[in-house]
């Protein structure tokens, strides 16, 4: 039974806790602690307990006014009234006034109180932490405790950083694993798009072509998905009944298995025969959109081009698709019967010139000088 190998990591180094050490000495650091709540455990950050403890010692409230208090403060009415309608010396007015001044404060004198504890503890607060910065960069047990607590959070530091790559790299796995599960199904209903006749090789046929399938199908993996300079377009080519369509589903079927089915579509010389048909009847807007997503989809596997006869309006859409593949310069993978002459000829045939056979010609193989397609030449086997 093979055992999951595990990963040694560093001890963690022992934090000496500075700032709970300089805290115990210094009482009124304390008493803002329990006025605050603020926890001053050992993990404390001395940072975040300067920051916590200010802006909680700023936001305390007051005590709310009580009843005496306020009949205090209205105590003050009548003097108030007697210096604006009596006849008063100045003397007597400076009186009155300092006996109003002296109820008013005694009236507020709880607030006053909080107030000056308020402003007594933020004192202390501010000289407690340059107290701290200087203890921490002058003093022998303040250096040591600092250095000793910035290895122990440089530790931590790196523990963190490594368990959220750890969880990244597991993520992107689970993705992973995902997505090849999606591709899998989406490559099984491309199989069954394509029909079971075509997806299946059977390695003793004697007329089929192993050699060019191989061939083929290794050179779609290693070469035409990885080099961008290979040639894009693909023609098999060969007698019929040699493996060409099985060659080309099984490429077909191994790009969705890597990449998802949104890149793919697949049409026969028979399918694309009927969609055209169907722009002559009720069906013309799915036929429309249909030829439409073969146009622009990212890869095209067109399976016995020439199956079907090219009549005019076939061979009008067929340059029209290649057209816009070729502007695109999106590829276009092809299984024939027919050689590239006898493609010319048929396609001369059927349209206005045998310079229009050209032009399709040329945006689906190129020329000799630039060549857009790859060939594989299929054979029956010698018996």
């Amino acid at each position: 039974m093979k055992t999951k190998p595990t990963t040694q990591h560093a001890t963690e180094p022992t934090p000496a806790y500075a700032f709970s050490t300089f805290i115990k000495g210094r009482p009124a650091l304390q008493e803002i602690a329990e006025r605050t709540k603020i926890d001053t455990t050992d993990k404390t950050s001395p940072g975040l307990f300067f920051l916590k403890a200010r802006l909680a010692l700023e936001r305390e409230n007051p005590p709310p006014y009580t009843e005496d208090q306020h009949i205090l403060m209205m105590s003050t009415t009548p003097l108030l009234a007697r210096i604006k309608n009596e006849q008063m010396t100045r003397k007597e007015i400076l009186e009155l006034q300092k006996q109003i001044l002296n109820i008013r404060d005694l009236a507020k004198a709880p607030q006053a109180e909080h107030q000056k504890i308020i402003s007594a503890l933020l004192t202390a607060l501010d000289n407690a932490q340059r107290d701290f910065e200087n203890w921490i960069t002058l003093d022998p047990a303040g250096i040591s405790a600092a250095a000793q607590d910035k290895t122990h959070g440089e530790w931590m530091d790196a523990e963190r950083i490594r368990t959220q790559k750890a969880e990244e790299r597991a993520e992107r796995q689970r993705q992973a694993e995902s997505r090849r599960k999606q591709f899998k199904r989406e490559a099984e209903a491309l199989k069954s798009e394509i029909g079971d006749s075509l997806t299946s090789i059977d390695p003793n046929h004697p007329d089929i072509d192993h050699a060019a399938i191989r061939e083929f199908l290794d050179w779609h993996a290693s070469v035409w998905r990885v080099d961008p300079s290979a040639p894009r377009n693909v023609m098999l080519q060969g007698f019929p009944g040699v493996g060409k369509s099985r060659a080309l589903a099984a490429a077909a079927i191994a790009l969705c298995e890597s990449d998802g089915r949104d890149g793919i579509e697949w049409v026969t010389g028979w399918m694309f025969s009927d969609l055209v048909a169907a722009l002559a009847n009720d069906k013309r807007g799915q036929a429309s959109k249909s030829l439409k997503a073969l146009a622009e989809a990212p890869v095209l596997f067109f399976d016995d081009l020439g199956s079907v006869d090219f009549t005019k309006a076939r061979t009008s859409r067929f340059f029209s698709l290649i057209d816009a593949r070729y502007r695109s310069a999106r590829p276009t993978l092809v299984s024939t019967n027919c050689s590239t002459p006898e493609l010319k000829k048929i396609l001369t045939e059927k349209t206005e010139s045998k310079d229009d056979a050209v032009r399709i010609l040329r945006r689906l193989i190129g020329t000799t000088s630039t060549p857009l397609a790859k060939f594989f030449h299929f054979r029956r086997p010698q018996k």
